[in-house]
């Protein structure tokens, strides 16, 4: 198992694909509180895994499973020479960071951002992307404790990071949920974009830069 540490569903999807690994587990909250943890499964090709592959997960979890003409009761454990290991595997989020910059474009100097980070996995990666982009971030709710992932922050509740754009004359922001695989859009004066990839409603041709990296990110 190579572990990614703290990272977005995305940077999974996106390791698993690209290094040729036969699948990626994501454990999350998603967007729901910390103690709603749940496994999020992806295929060889970064994608949700089958539905069929996840009912057998599920029967195999609840000893339900009954495959290969034997049933299976309980959870057979790896054995002495048969224990599997564990491969610290930092460098593949960062190469992900890496991927994600070498997406933009443009420079996005004097573009004025903020992020609402959800106290999440994108704490550590949003605002190194747009730093890097030229952008100057203004980032919220980016102290994870392990236990106020999504609390009156991030997509779910929007109208923190509503407050944050007006209140500070930010050009766009982007509120992102626990583990980053959903983002939501508002414009200067706050209001939701319901089709950020068309229609950013900026006020000059900030547009055209911005909407590059809604769905970069998300």
């Amino acid at each position: 198992a190579y572990l990614l540490h703290v990272t977005t569903t995305p940077s999974v999807s996106f390791v698993t694909r690209t290094d040729g690994f036969d699948c990626g587990v994501m454990i999350s909250a998603s967007h729901n509180p910390y103690y709603d943890n749940g496994i999020k499964l992806l295929n060889g090709s970064g994608e949700k895994m089958e539905e069929e592959t996840i009912a057998l997960v599920e029967a195999y979890l609840d000893g339900e499973l009954e495959l290969f003409g034997q049933k299976w009761p309980e959870l057979p454990y790896a054995l002495r020479e048969n224990v599997g290991c564990t491969v610290d595997y930092e460098a593949g989020r960062n190469r992900y960071v890496g991927y994600l910059i070498s997406l933009g474009m443009f420079s996005f100097k004097g573009v004025k951002i903020g992020l609402d980070c959800a106290n999440g996995a994108a704490w550590n990666i949003a605002k190194s992307v747009f730093d890097a982009l030229g952008a100057k971030t203004y980032v919220i709710n980016a102290d994870p404790d392990g236990v106020n992932i999504n609390t009156n922050a991030g997509s779910t509740h929007i109208e923190v990071l509503q407050k944050f754009v007006v209140e500070n004359g930010l050009d766009v922001g982007f509120a992102y949920d626990g583990d980053a695989d959903r983002c939501l859009c508002v414009d200067e004066k706050g209001n939701v974009v319901e089709n950020a990839l068309s229609n950013v409603r900026l006020s000059d041709n900030k547009r055209s830069l911005i909407v590059k990296l809604v769905s970069i990110l998300s």
